[in-house]
């Protein structure tokens, strides 16, 4: 059984961190989260890697994906693009797309894979539709340069200006670019 507190002064519930060691992955999350963070506790990369394992292994995609940046990053871990792929692999797989979003980059720039523009421009594809402005931006990109997929003007404007309507840095700009140029 989960227990949870609720620190008075604090609105929100935190998990007890024996929840985390009996295996409660949402709770494995959440630490790993604060270590990650320094929230609530000492910040230590080291051990926000260790939880996020924990609750990976278990099938979490979110901790998937952030136990991928630790090892895209050497956060916590000995950097690895095959150990971070993989996780991002596992993540993606289960449609998360921020994990959709990572693994893509990792295609266009041949991070611990072999460079391939379409792979990226796919995996691009499945997180925009989700709504990632990132991922938007980026397929937008692809479709003006036609990188990866058939040069598109419409697709391009329909890519980067989703991602403008979210705030993505550069998607308004590059949308102007684009219809000049056409």
């Amino acid at each position: 059984m989960r227990r949870i507190t609720v620190t008075p002064n604090v609105e929100e519930v935190t998990f007890l961190p024996e929840d985390a060691a009996s295996g409660e992955v949402h709770a494995q999350f959440d630490l790993a989260i604060r270590y990650s963070a320094g929230d609530g506790v000492p910040k230590s990369w080291r051990k926000a890697a260790m939880w996020y394992q924990k609750a990976a292994v278990q099938g979490y995609a979110l901790a998937q994906s952030n136990l991928g940046m630790c090892y895209a990053h050497g956060l916590g871990v000995a950097q690895s693009w095959p150990i971070a792929l993989h996780w991002f692999q596992a993540a993606a797989d289960q449609g998360l797309a921020t994990a959709q979003h990572n693994l893509a980059t990792c295609y266009e720039a041949a991070f611990g894979v072999e460079r391939s523009d379409k792979d990226a421009a796919a995996w691009y594809r499945l997180a925009a539709r989700q709504g990632h402005s990132g991922a938007q931006f980026k397929l937008g990109c692809f479709y003006a340069q036609g990188k990866g997929v058939l040069k598109s003007t419409e697709q391009a404007a329909h890519w980067l200006f989703a991602a403008a309507r979210q705030g993505a840095p550069g998607a308004l700009e590059t949308l102007h670019i684009v219809f000049r140029q056409h």
